[in-house]
């Protein structure tokens, strides 16, 4: 039995030897240097926030499905809490996207929903004017029931 164990560490360190020797003899290898991170541009910043909300209002949706289809008072009422702070979470998003760049037609628009899911009528119609105007179908209504051209 001591033979065998001897002869299986020989052919252990043999074996790993030459192996050891070639990745440069076992010895500390240098450390990584950080790489400096790469400051993001205020369009990848704003897509970036996009992104986040989008995030945020398709887990407001399924919480407001869920509150919606619940018949136990209890639970309707935190799966609504749960899709109010979801909108709101997207809402603040989607403002930081649009600040970011302005351009960003798609967070005007969830800037407009998740206004209206939170129950910011005024502050939605305002954040679809931008949209309109891009468009080019806006007319400022001069009273209410005008019909758009």
């Amino acid at each position: 039995m001591r033979i065998v164990i001897q002869l299986t560490c020989l052919s252990l360190i043999t074996g790993v030897l030459p192996v050891a020797w070639a990745n440069g003899g076992g010895g500390m290898s240098m450390p990584a240097m950080p790489s400096m991170p790469r400051e993001l541009t205020a369009q990848q910043k704003a897509r970036d926030a996009y992104n986040d909300g989008v995030h945020d209002v398709k887990k407001a949706d399924k919480a407001q499905n869920s509150a919606a289809e619940a018949t136990d008072a209890g639970k309707k009422d935190k799966a609504a809490r749960e899709a109010h702070d979801q909108y709101a979470a997207a809402l603040a998003k989607f403002k930081e996207a649009t600040e970011l760049d302005s351009s960003l037609h798609e967070a005007w628009n969830y800037v407009g929903y998740t206004s209206r899911k939170l129950g910011n009528y005024d502050d939605a119609l305002a954040a679809y004017d931008p949209l309109l105007d891009h468009m080019g179908q806006h007319e400022r209504l001069s009273g209410p029931g005008r019909p758009l051209d």
